[in-house]
């Protein structure tokens, strides 16, 4: 997994007090050229032939002005219409008998 890496950090050297440096850093083909480094050493043998890859360069910007666009025009958005609400009963009134 190491050897298809784009880019290693190698720290050491050793562990402990020692430990935490970094040793090498670069594509896996840069760390193996390192000869302070372990891991190149180990990466070395792996990756006999195969030379780092360049990534390929961008086609530079056109340096021509831009033509200008036309601002955009939106049409305003149609309202909804207004849903009225059913108008709420009134409670029935109880009627109330007298007795005579």
């Amino acid at each position: 997994m190491i050897k298809t890496a784009d880019w290693l950090v190698d720290m050491g050297p050793e562990g402990g007090s020692r430990g935490g440096m970094v040793v090498a850093e670069g594509t896996p083909e840069q760390v193996a050229a390192n000869p302070d480094s372990f891991t190149g050493a180990f990466l070395k043998p792996l990756l006999d032939g195969r030379e780092a890859k360049q990534p390929a360069r961008k086609k530079a910007a056109s340096t021509a002005p831009a033509a200008k666009k036309a601002p955009a025009t939106k049409a305003p958005a149609k309202k909804a219409p207004a849903k009225k609400a059913p108008a709420k009963k009134a409670p029935a009134k109880r009627s109330v008998r007298k007795s005579a």
